[in-house]
């Protein structure tokens, strides 16, 4: 950081000419650029995003990004770059939790909004009154020239929570269309950070520009595309991206318009059975018609339309809605979950089913998606070391609980905490906490940082490990400091 410090006071020492080097007023600068962070400091925040990556397994996937944040509104709401929870196809990643940091280390829960239209920006609202970010002001005159000194303020990383911290840098070059600054130095954690002229303007914010790829993103929340307002403009930058400073009415617009309404989603049907596809290889072992396919049966999943149908492993399906599974030159086999996505809840459906030697004929009327893992509430104990979320169908059918059992899943152990040298494993279910039931995932952390704040000297836990139960019996130390929870991947 000395380094960066010494290279910028070089930079703004002076200036190149003709006839020499032009000294500047250096401490006009300095005074120029400690009047700029005392201002812009209340409107720069940390924002920490919990992502989920969509999965059909019960294995759980966490990614978390961090960024700079600004605060736009003074409702509390907060601007970030849409890149922290970037994401795209069947990887597509789930907003599950935002964290809101203010200069001082205070931390603050807050709702993902979603991204803005072409902006390169996403949104993000804090509710709680306390929260004490002050909106800042983006400046009607935007304009800048190749050769301004410019200043970026920004909070990034646990060791610079406390306090802002201020860079300035040199504008490298200018765009006519669009109308943006470019700029070298600026690293990538610098993205969403704001830009400020020595004259107190601020001029725009840090972002990236797609040169390569003008590809959308989709909101991970609100489930819309989009494109990147620059994504027109081409480059023969290799990497496909260019630091930017975005103009601030660009920036303003995207504040007026706000995220991206929420697309309704649409609620998916439900069969519950897991079924193969037999290729045409496959399907001739079953004695099937050489047109003929099948999807074959390998679970049942009980308390759901598929078992009150009357389905068992093993079955074929051959057919539904009076449709024989048939395949043609290239086509390997049928694809009766593609067939069911097309329905909707409350509809009925007729299946042509071989079982041995007999030809069946099962209806089922389709009920809706039960909750997936990525849905799940959360919540955290860091006295204990552990993450955990709630229940969902998949966790009851997988142990073979009856659906109305509660309780909590370990999402993450910590190695060294009191629980994990316990015994207590990630995927465990926990049932009870020294012996009063668990509701959900809120109440299993609510009840250990009970447990915590009274400095128990015990804590027993009756954990659900796959087809079994156990007891988990802790004896807290609490002056052991805990590492960081280890995630399941």
């Amino acid at each position: 950081m000395n380094l960066r410090i010494a290279c910028v006071a070089v930079a703004l020492l002076g200036v190149g000419t003709a006839d020499g080097v032009v000294a500047r007023d250096f401490e006009k600068d300095a005074d120029a650029l400690r009047r700029i962070h005392e201002t812009l400091a209340p409107s720069v925040v940390q924002v920490r995003v919990a992502l989920r990556r969509d999965s059909t397994s019960t294995t759980e996937i966490d990614v978390e990004s961090e960024g700079s944040g600004l605060v736009v509104g003074a409702d509390g709401l907060v601007m970030v770059p849409s890149s922290m929870a970037d994401g795209d196809g069947a990887a597509a990643p789930r907003v599950t939790a935002v964290e809101v940091y203010v200069a001082g280390g205070a931390r603050f829960e807050a709702r993902w909004l979603g991204m803005a239209h072409g902006a390169s920006v996403a949104f993000c609202k804090v509710d709680d009154p306390a929260f004490t970010g002050r909106p800042i002001e983006f400046a009607t005159d935007d304009a800048i020239q190749v050769g301004d000194f410019v200043a970026s303020v920004r909070l990034s990383g646990p060791s610079f929570r406390r306090a802002p911290f201020i860079d300035a840098f040199m504008v490298s070059g200018v765009l006519d269309d669009p109308k943006c600054g470019l700029t070298s130095f600026a690293a990538s954690d610098y993205l969403g950070s704001c830009v400020a002229t020595l004259d107190g303007r601020v001029v725009g914010i840090i972002g990236w520009m797609s040169l390569a790829s003008s590809g959308a993103v989709r909101d991970p929340v609100t489930g819309a595309k989009q494109r990147d307002v620059f994504a027109a403009v081409h480059g023969e930058d290799p990497s496909g991206r260019e630091i930017v400073i975005v103009p601030a009415r660009v920036v303003r617009e995207a504040i007026e318009v706000g995220p991206t309404p929420q697309v309704e989603p649409q609620v998916a049907p439900f069969l519950g059975m897991d079924v193969q596809e037999l290729p045409r290889e496959l399907a001739a072992w079953f004695d099937l018609q050489p047109d003929r396919s099948a999807s074959r049966v390998s679970r049942v999943w009980p308390d759901t339309p598929a078992a009150a149908a009357g389905f068992a492993v093993g079955d074929l399906v051959v057919g539904v809605d009076g449709e024989s599974f048939t395949v043609s030159r290239g086509d390997d086999g049928v694809r009766l979950p593609a067939y069911l996505r097309s329905k909707r809840p409350g509809d009925t459906v007729t299946f042509d089913v071989v079982r041995g030697d007999r030809r069946l004929t099962l209806t089922a009327t389709l009920g809706s998606a039960p909750m997936p893992i990525d849905d799940a509430p959360r919540a955290t104990c860091d006295a204990f070391g552990v993450h955990a979320r709630d229940l969902v169908f998949g966790d009851r059918a997988d142990c073979g609980l009856p659906q109305s059992t509660t309780g909590a899943r370990m999402t993450a152990v910590s190695r060294s905490g009191h629980l994990g040298s316990a015994g207590l494993f990630v995927g465990d279910i926990v049932l009870r906490v020294d012996d009063r039931p668990v509701a959900d995932a809120r109440s299993l952390c609510d009840a250990l940082s009970t447990a915590a704040d009274a400095r128990a000297e015990r804590v027993a836990l009756f954990v659900q490990r796959g087809r079994r139960t156990l007891f988990v019996h802790a004896r807290p130390e609490w002056d052991r400091q805990d590492e960081e929870p280890r995630r399941d991947h």
